[in-house]
């Protein structure tokens, strides 16, 4: 069975819905078809329970889209006003009115559509665009008694109604015809590319024209007398008596009381007339001998009673995911929205930032939700995994058995180290892993030299993947997509690329931007005898021969660039963007100067937790990597080596410039 889409708590209030009931699998056939699966949304804090929802920004374009469709009811009404009086409108105002919504309409089916990817974002955007209509419908009697009150009241309900289709009729057709047109150009089937939420809310009008509907059916007046031509007065007053009856019934009536005890497992103390709410139920009352149809729900009028309540109890479920849609706007850099938890309690409404790492769905842009963000990296990579694994293969099955437990083990270790400081495992490797921070860049140095520890304590112990540990660290721009369509009941499943999992690549391998294997290969397989070819490159490859410091190699973790501007990384090494970030985020308590061998380093101390973690940082210079342009590389390395003797006051309050005069040798201002 397909797992339920609805979130944990459903915002309410529910009066014909009981949301704890047998009546939400009832209603699966809807959450399928069209329910999309709600997001966490943390808070700029990020350490409070989230809230669960659709963030939306409310765009200028989002907005003038809703003014157009505003424009367009309003002129549709004075349309259909005139229209019943015989009198003429102003037809070119009226349909510029429905050219500009129209397009707009288009453009957001459009985007939708094509930036899904099974995400549901057609069917978020009708959770918003839905209640933007039932808003505007809702004050159509209002307008149409400015102009003429009579007629409001006479006509209102069956012009309302006679607005509504007509507004239904023309952008389902805008809507089929560019589906049709969508499934063309991407090759996919119309029916998979359709709203379904559109569908369900096409059949189900309520959504579309109410924003609340109580228990007695109040707001309903218009829709029972313009929408299925019964007296609504008279039905509304029959189904009050109806329930007063019941509540009676069940004071009084032992048999009843009963049977509604044992059959239903009935609370009939707290809401007896929720009773009224199940299915068949009113149908059974009017089997009792004390039931009076002349006085209560008549035949007909149970009939109704039975066939509304599933379009009730639909619309409560549709009503309670439009109140997950979390508007969101833009002030600068930072995303506020109003508290939804605030709705309905009479208490002023409270601002919320939301978590930089919020996204918001944007409807009126192609992408809908920016695929580019801002991250900082993290990728380990065990050095000669492969030459290593190959060498395993000629070992017996027991000793292979146990190099792959240590391996396990090794990789269960490191996840837990990143899993504490709320790193997010992007993907495994093989022989590493790529993980991802948000705002804490002091979080991922703190990752990085646990694991380089745990790497040490592993080899220690025995394990055969000894010959180095490479760690890279950066803060870039990744791009966020979805891999495949989300299924059914599913999370949504994203995959990084782009250019900063490149760098992060390029750091731990050192690839060059001189390829000269490649080249050879090509001209080799165009025909070119392999002589020629050698002999023609052989002074290239002799300039660009990596050279390895032997001064460097003598030591465990080492990184450094060598003369051809090669970035050997057998430790950690992080980007400037990286070192930056971290000057940046104030997390840096206090900043050192240490030597380990010939080398200086800027050490600095940042907490993790109630530990106090030091990390020497070492301006390496700027390496060559191939499809990158020149990047400024550091160092980073552990200093449990040191202690409190060999550190030395530093003269500088940022690690840039700290690190910048111990490369050059020349002392600089604090940037």
């Amino acid at each position: 069975m397909t797992p339920s889409r609805l979130p944990r708590q459903l915002p309410g209030p529910f009066v014909f819905l009981d949301p704890s009931s047998d009546e939400i699998n009832r209603l699966r056939s809807v959450q399928e078809r069209a329910l999309p699966l709600a997001r966490k949304i943390f808070l700029e804090d990020e350490e409070a329970t989230p809230l669960t929802g659709f963030p939306i920004l409310i765009s200028s374009r989002l907005m003038a889209l809703e003014k157009a469709l505003e424009e367009y009811i309003v002129l549709e009404e004075k349309a259909q006003f005139e229209l019943a009086h015989r009198r003429p409108f102003d037809r070119a105002r009226y349909a510029e009115a429905w050219q500009r919504y129209s397009r707009l309409l288009a453009s957001a089916t459009e985007y939708t559509v094509l930036s899904s990817y099974g995400r549901a974002y057609p069917n978020v955007f009708w959770l918003r665009h839905s209640s933007v209509l039932a808003r505007t419908m809702s004050g159509t009697l209002r307008r149409l008694a400015q102009i003429d009150s009579a007629f409001a009241r006479e006509q209102g309900a069956r012009i309302r109604y006679v607005v509504f289709f007509h507004y239904l009729d023309r952008s389902l057709s805008l809507t089929y015809r560019l589906i049709r047109r969508l499934a063309r150009q991407v090759g996919e089937a119309e029916s998979d590319l359709f709203p379904g939420l559109l569908t369900i809310m096409r059949d189900n009008v309520l959504i579309f024209t109410e924003e609340q509907i109580s228990e007695d059916l109040s707001e309903l007046g218009t829709y029972l007398a313009g929408h299925l031509g019964v007296d609504g007065r008279d039905f509304r007053q029959r189904l009050g008596r109806t329930r007063e009856w019941h509540r009676q019934q069940l004071e009084s009536n032992d048999a009843l009381r009963r049977a509604v005890r044992d059959l239903l497992d009935a609370d009939l103390v707290a809401r007896p007339e929720r009773l009224l709410h199940r299915p068949g139920y009113v149908r059974y009352l009017s089997s009792l001998e004390d039931y009076d149809p002349a006085r209560l729900l008549e035949p007909e009028g149970i009939e109704l009673w039975e066939e509304l309540l599933p379009t009730l109890k639909e619309y409560e479920l549709l009503r309670s995911f439009q109140r997950l849609v979390l508007p969101v706007t833009r002030e600068g850099e930072r995303l506020v929205a109003t508290d939804p938890r605030t709705r309905g309690t009479g208490l002023p409404a409270r601002r919320l930032y939301l978590s930089i790492t919020t996204r918001p769905l944007d409807f009126m842009t192609p992408w809908v939700l920016d695929p580019e963000v801002g991250r900082f990296g993290m990728i380990y990579d065990i050095s000669q995994f492969s030459q290593s694994l190959t060498e395993m293969k000629r070992t017996s099955q027991v000793e292979q058995e146990r190099t792959f437990q240590m391996i396990f083990r090794f990789q269960r270790q490191v996840n837990q180290v990143a899993f504490n400081r709320r790193l997010r495992l992007e993907k495994y490797l093989g022989d590493g892993a790529l993980y991802s921070g948000i705002n804490r860049p002091h979080d991922l140095l703190v990752a990085a030299l646990y694991i380089q520890r745990l790497y040490r304590e592993a080899v220690a112990a025995g394990f055969p993947f000894d010959r180095g540990l490479r760690i890279a660290l950066n803060f870039g721009q990744y791009r966020m997509l979805p891999i495949q369509s989300s299924q059914p009941g599913e999370a949504e499943r994203y995959e990084f690329f782009g250019h900063g999992i490149v760098e992060l690549t390029r750091l731990i391998t050192g690839k060059t931007m001189q390829e000269i294997g490649e080249i050879k290969s090509l001209l080799v397989s165009l025909g070119y005898s392999p002589d020629s070819v050698d002999r023609f490159f052989a002074p290239l490859e002799r300039r660009h021969r990596d050279v390895v410091s032997r001064l460097e190699e003598g030591r465990r973790f080492r990184a450094y660039i060598n003369p051809n501007g090669t970035l050997i990384n057998e430790g950690i090494v992080a980007t400037r963007q990286f070192v930056s970030e971290l000057d940046q985020e104030g997390s840096i308590e206090a900043l050192h100067s240490a030597r380990e061998e010939s080398h200086l380093y800027t050490v600095v101390q940042v907490r993790d937790g109630v530990d106090e973690v030091l990390a020497g940082f070492r301006k390496l210079g700027t390496a060559e990597f191939k499809g990158l342009g020149p990047l400024v590389v550091y160092e980073v390395v552990g200093s449990e080596q040191w202690t409190e003797d060999d550190l030395e006051p530093c003269n500088h309050s940022d690690l840039i410039s700290a690190t910048e005069e111990a490369f050059s040798g020349v002392p600089v201002e604090d940037f």
